[in-house]
């Protein structure tokens, strides 16, 4: 039997985004799986999706053709709202979709059920997916990108505190500014932000707004660092604690994946993060639970304490969270998942 012929519609054109580096095509790089960047299904055999793809013109594709469809957000636990109501008018204004639909959430479930393979990231993602296809898989980032460094060290002066994502979500870190605020008032106190300089606000698209102009009214030192590699690997190095707060009320937020926890975590920075179920999981699997996860602002202000008061609470973070790295979040059981992605559609090394 001649080898699958391997299509790919990217997140971006030149693979070049973090979703494209850490999904997919570092897989078939890892496993020497040749595949081509397409735009349709003409010449392929199985396609994978990003959430890029039109799917206005995927949901069409040929039942002879094998799509695997990489969906790693939890946009089915959107709840009914404007963001929810306009987004397949805002993805046509964008260019991602051929045409305006009126609703979004009809057209992926479709997809969905087209997909003879779902990849998703969390198993609370699964739970939700398998109502639409028999062949969904959890699969986390693959991190090898991320270098490791080593433990970030008790703080002797100031407390240099790393957030890192995109700026949509920058709203989540309102909810630990006021535990910020308070331990300013006895020592020094900076919030690293790397993320975006500038970003659009509407859509993902319109609208430009300076991220120094958001966080001006925060109440407390914030330097902002265009997102980079590089520029992340420099700062966390001068961080003695990372952030991964998440704003409860929002659906799609308390969705997400550890992915960002795993991340600092290999960075060597101890890790304090709000109460989502990828967050409490990592959290649980490190056997940190009770000292990691922060349920309001005492819970942050407390935890954000100990980081300065007790030297011996930051590398015990740190240590225990990269044993979780090694023994449930390794890039090789990531990989795994994938052999299993693709075998699911006759495709194997």
């Amino acid at each position: 039997m001649a080898p699958s012929r391997i299509g790919y519609f990217p997140h971006g054109k030149r693979l070049d985004r973090p979703f494209d580096r850490r999904r997919f095509p570092s897989f078939a790089a890892s496993r020497g799986f040749e595949f081509t960047v397409v735009d349709s299904w003409d010449g392929s055999d199985v396609v994978v999706l990003s959430p890029a793809a039109d799917l206005t013109y995927w949901v069409g594709a040929p039942a002879d053709i094998r799509i695997v469809y990489d969906l790693p957000d939890a946009y089915l636990d959107e709840t009914m709202g404007l963001h929810r109501v306009a987004r397949g008018t805002a993805k046509w204004l964008a260019g991602e979709l051929q045409r305006p639909v009126p609703s979004y959430r009809r057209l992926l479930q479709k997809m969905l059920r087209r997909a003879d393979a779902v990849v998703c990231s969390t198993v609370e993602q699964r739970e939700a997916l398998e109502v639409y296809s028999e062949n969904v898989h959890p699969v986390l980032d693959l991190l090898h990108e991320v270098p490791e460094l080593d433990p970030a060290r008790t703080p002797t002066s100031s407390l240099e505190v790393l957030w890192e994502g995109l700026p949509a979500t920058m709203s989540s870190i309102r909810g630990v500014l006021p535990a910020l605020r308070q331990i300013q008032e006895g020592r020094s106190v900076v919030l690293h932000l790397v993320t975006d300089l500038v970003s659009p606000r509407y859509a993902n698209r319109f609208r430009p707004v300076r991220t120094v102009d958001v966080v001006r009214d925060w109440g407390i030192p914030v330097e902002v660092h265009q997102w980079s590699l590089d520029a992340l690997a420099e700062v966390a190095a001068r961080c003695s604690v990372a952030i991964v707060p998440v704003d409860t009320g929002d659906a799609l937020a308390m969705g997400k994946t550890e992915n960002r926890v795993r991340i600092h975590w290999k960075l060597g920075l101890p890790v304090l993060a709000s109460a989502s179920s990828s967050n409490i999981r990592a959290a649980i699997l490190a056997g940190v639970a009770d000292e990691m996860i922060c349920h309001d602002v005492e819970g942050w202000s407390t935890a954000l304490r100990r980081v300065i008061e007790d030297p011996g609470f930051g590398p015990r973070l740190v240590a225990e969270g990269r044993r979780a790295l090694v023994s449930h979040y390794s890039d090789e059981s990531m990989l795994v998942r994938w052999d299993q992605v693709m075998a699911s559609v006759g495709v194997s090394r």
